[in-house]
């Protein structure tokens, strides 16, 4: 028995597409198993049941309860899934350290960085009542703050540009180890004398 022929190539961690889920609602019509759909379309059992369940709504049928597959049912609750995974903002749970660094940024110039680390070092306010320095930029950048980036002077020195090394530079003339070996026993004679 050859064992190449027994190997399945699965698709890891990879989210099914809606053309997919689409594949399963037909062929759950047609009466295929889940076995039989998740190797038709190279993915794990487990990921074609959690689908299936994901994508089922109840319904009633000639006084029946009947349970169904459909596609677009699985696609929205995905996403939806995806939308409640994301990390919350802490801007409400945190509110008087942000007020704390408005006041600061704003009357007495500081720094972002500086009223986090002045927060921590005279622990005005626990670890769980803060947010980073860097989460403090998302939130002017997003506007959630009062304070704008041109209350900040070292943000707006700060340059993001990369500069950039083209590979394929155009070369201009010829380069200088194209030149005769003549010429240059002849330049090092003049500096010689």
């Amino acid at each position: 028995m050859d064992t190449k022929e027994n190997i399945t190539n699965t698709k890891k961690n990879k989210h099914l597409s809606l053309q997919e889920r689409c594949f399963i609602e037909i062929r759950l019509k047609e009466g295929w198993s889940a076995y039989k759909i998740s190797k038709s379309i190279n993915r794990t059992i487990n990921t074609v049941l959690n689908e299936i369940k994901r994508g089922s709504v109840k319904q009633i049928k000639n006084g029946v309860e009947i349970t169904r597959y459909f596609a677009e049912v699985g696609e929205r609750v995905y996403y939806q899934n995806r939308e409640n995974c994301k990390g919350k903002y802490k801007l409400l749970k945190c509110s008087k350290f942000i007020d704390y660094v408005t006041n600061k940024v704003l009357k007495d110039n500081w720094s972002l960085d500086a009223c986090t680390g002045e927060a921590l070092a005279s622990a005005r306010f626990n670890s769980d009542e803060m947010v980073c320095t860097k989460t403090l930029y998302n939130y002017i950048d997003l506007g959630f703050i009062k304070i704008s980036n041109s209350d900040l002077p070292m943000k707006l020195r700060i340059n993001k540009r990369k500069n950039i090394v083209r590979v394929n530079r155009r070369k201009l003339g010829r380069s200088i180890e194209e030149r005769d070996k003549t010429i240059e026993k002849v330049l090092r004679k003049e500096i010689r004398q």
